[in-house]
């Protein structure tokens, strides 16, 4: 009986250790197949499986608690708002009377001071900045946001009407399929204070062109292609300044850095580009950012985030960063940011 139970616990081991093992078969969906592309009529891959399900719940976690940490900060500026709206009616309120005159212990009012009213704040746009035409923020129908390729993607936004550059519409004839830049300068607009701090330079703009190109690769399962956008940053005459038509989507960083993405791609819970670099576009040095081995592919979430953005992980490094992103590695993730005296630095994450 002893012997019996020893032999049926260890088939039950091996079986759990066989279900979790990689099964990186020609038709397999397991990553560490090199020529692997996702396809659901393909094997399933276990380990892969698995690895998929804590990332999406370690993704989960992480968004709740980006989530909750702006909840947080939200409350606390409504708060101090709140406060000092307060404040300002008692000061308002004391003022008043102050200005009043009495007439031998009369307390009905002769006259009183006159409080100008204050103008309403007008935030002006910088000259020589391209501004995206059309900006919301916070909702699904946000268009042209120079931070997240979600919405660089999203083929619901028409920015094709150009940018505004000194007060005039520019570009406005459909040059290009979509322009975006700096985001337009108000006090009411809520992208512009959120991400004021990441300082999009002037004198330059990111577009995608109306043409595309068709890129090609081969596979295990053949050769394949498909036609992808170009895009290019401009000067104020509509030059392309990088000229390579190998640039698929292009991200602003911070100050003069952008974030090149490179080649063909597709979307999962991330994006999986060919490759991608750090681009600094006055200096022209460029940084390259890790590749999966198992794909040789760039894996990101496509986002920038800004230096109030906290992360327990990162917490060795916090306050020394102007901005930063990330891409998935073998042992977790890998930030890259910009220090505060302007240089590339990265940080592995697990």
């Amino acid at each position: 009986m002893k012997q019996l139970i020893i032999i049926l616990l260890t088939m039950f081991c091996l079986n759990s250790v066989y279900a979790q093992s990689h099964n990186p078969g020609p038709n397999s969906n397991c990553k560490l197949n090199k020529n692997y592309t996702p396809n659901i009529e393909k094997i399933s891959c276990p380990a892969c499986d698995n690895n998929a399900k804590k990332e999406k719940a370690a993704k989960a976690a992480e968004d709740k608690r980006r989530a909750d940490v702006i909840i947080a900060k939200a409350n606390t500026e409504k708060e101090a708002l709140n406060k000092a709206r307060e404040d300002k009616l008692a000061e308002d309120k004391k003022n008043a009377n102050s200005g009043k005159v009495y007439i031998n212990g009369n307390t009905n009012v002769v006259t009183k001071n006159v409080t100008e009213n204050k103008k309403t704040e007008v935030v002006e746009n910088k000259k020589n900045y391209f501004y995206t035409l059309i900006l919301t923020y916070g909702d699904r129908n946000e268009k042209g946001h120079p931070y997240w390729l979600q919405h660089y993607f999203n083929t619901s936004s028409n920015l094709s009407k150009g940018f505004v550059i000194d007060n005039d519409t520019l570009f406005r004839d459909n040059q290009f399929k979509k322009c975006i830049g700096s985001i337009p300068q108000s006090p009411t607009s809520e992208a512009f204070k959120v991400f004021k701090v990441l300082n999009f330079p002037p004198n330059i703009g990111i577009v995608i062109l109306n043409e595309e190109k068709n890129i090609t690769w081969t596979n295990s399962y053949g050769t394949h292609s498909k036609m992808y956008p170009i895009s290019d940053l401009i000067d104020i005459k509509g030059n392309r300044l990088l000229n390579d038509d190998n640039i698929t989507a292009i991200l602003h960083f911070v100050d003069d850095y952008f974030i090149l993405y490179k080649g063909s791609y597709y979307k999962l819970d991330d994006y999986y580009f060919d490759d991608a670099v750090i681009y600094n576009y006055k200096t022209k040095e460029t940084y390259p950012m890790h590749k999966l081995n198992y794909n040789d592919r760039v894996q990101t979430d496509g986002s920038v985030s800004r230096p109030d953005n906290y992360r327990v992980d990162m917490s060795p490094v916090y306050g020394t960063y102007k901005a930063f992103t990330g891409v998935k590695s073998e042992n977790g993730e890998i930030i890259y940011y910009i220090t505060v005296d302007g240089r590339i630095k990265e940080q592995q994450i697990r």
